[in-house]
This record gives C-alpha cells, structure tokens and sequence, in this order.
C-alpha cells in the first residue's frame, strides 16, 4: 500500500488536521521567505546608495585634490590621491570602530 493510500484510510478529522497544520507550514515557509526577500532588498538599496555617496564624495575629493596639487603628472595625481584616500579611509575605520566598541 502507498504511503498516499494509507493517508486515505486516515479518520478524516485528522487528515483535515494534518492538512491545516501543512498549509500553516507552507504559509510560515512563505512568511519567512518574503521577509528574508524584503531584508535583502532594503540591505541592497541601501548598498546602492551608500556607493552612489562614495562615488559622489570620490568626485569632490578629486577636484579638491586638483585644486590643491596643481603641478603634479597625472600618475602622481592618481598616486598621491590613492594614499590619501587610503589614509584617510583607515583613519576612520579605527576611529568608528574605537566608538562602536566602546558602546
């Protein structure tokens, strides 16, 4: 006899019962799974706009760095701007992450 067969044979209230409680896992399942979705989406769009801010804040670095190293090549330009940025990048990770920590 199939596995299907023998849930056939099953009193019907507890068949009935036993199709509730999987259409309420199938719904969990559902409930989980939209919720996981939309956390994704947000942590994504937020992503987005925090690159969308460092490639705007990359561009005003430049043109102030332009303004400032007047006489430079552009290889040093692109180099000494590199090691600023890096710089300034680590500064501020130690920085926050000294106030995270302490909180």
């Amino acid at each position: 006899m199939q596995p299907d067969d023998q849930f056939k044979n099953v009193n019907p209230d507890i068949r009935d019962f036993s199709e509730q409680v999987e259409r309420l896992l199938k719904t969990r399942e559902l409930n989980k799974f939209r919720i996981s979705f939309l956390e994704k989406m947000v942590i994504l769009f937020i992503s987005a706009l925090g690159l969308i801010a460092a490639l705007a804040w990359d561009e005003a670095f430049k043109e102030l760095f332009k303004r400032i190293f007047v006489d430079l090549t552009i290889m040093q330009e692109k180099f000494l701007y590199a090691i600023l940025i890096t710089v300034i990048a680590v500064l501020a990770s130690v920085i926050l992450g000294k106030l995270v920590l302490k909180k």
